[in-house]
């Protein structure tokens, strides 16, 4: 299965047009981040009745104006590592529901750990599991980074997710598939 290449990307601002699909990423606040078309993700919020911190908790899934689809996920430090990636994860898996080719990650002021934590969720809910029974889901092609080029060095968090799918894969493979030669040949995937 395809891994997602990861691209960095400079400023969401002058591609925002170009993507289908896109993520906003920012730290727990009292107020909206400063999203694109911010006029449009206040009245979602509003018909929702959703006040801006419960974004921690529920993330907001939108088709924005332009066309886009686009989610909103504000992570609270306090929380636990488990919750904040729980976050992310409910915010990314209606985007990949699509099967986009490409998934923008915009983050708004977040650490450099929130920004691993986000690629390598996306990066391990973009490749489907091995599936037999139904029609296999189409691969996520590629993560576009937006922020400072100078954003934390993400070869961890990629390795650890390939990994993370090469284990998962094994798993949901029946023995009478995932043979010898099968399970060698598994393990220059990662």
């Amino acid at each position: 299965m395809p891994f997602p290449q990861l691209v960095r990307a400079g400023d969401f601002a002058d591609d925002r047009r170009k993507h289908s699909h896109v993520i906003f990423v920012a730290p727990l606040a009292d107020e909206l981040p400063a999203l694109s078309e911010r006029e449009h993700w206040q009245a979602v919020l509003k018909r929702r009745g959703l006040k801006v911190k419960e974004l921690a908790r529920t993330p907001v899934v939108t088709d924005l104006p332009s066309g886009t689809r686009a989610a909103c996920v504000l992570l609270d430090p306090a929380k636990s590592r488990f919750d904040r990636l729980t976050a992310l994860r409910k915010a990314i898996m209606p985007l990949l529901e699509e099967s986009p080719k490409e998934l923008a990650i915009v983050p708004l002021g977040i650490d450099a750990d929130d920004i691993r934590d986000t690629v390598f969720v996306t990066a391990i809910n973009g490749v489907p599991l091995p599936a037999r029974k139904k029609k296999p889901a189409k691969a996520l092609a590629r993560i576009a980074l937006y922020g400072d080029r100078n954003d934390p060095d993400l070869a961890a968090s990629l390795a650890l997710a390939r990994a993370n799918l090469l284990a998962r894969e094994l798993t949901a493979l029946p023995p009478n598939v995932l043979t010898p030669a099968e399970y060698r040949d598994r393990k220059s995937v990662v």
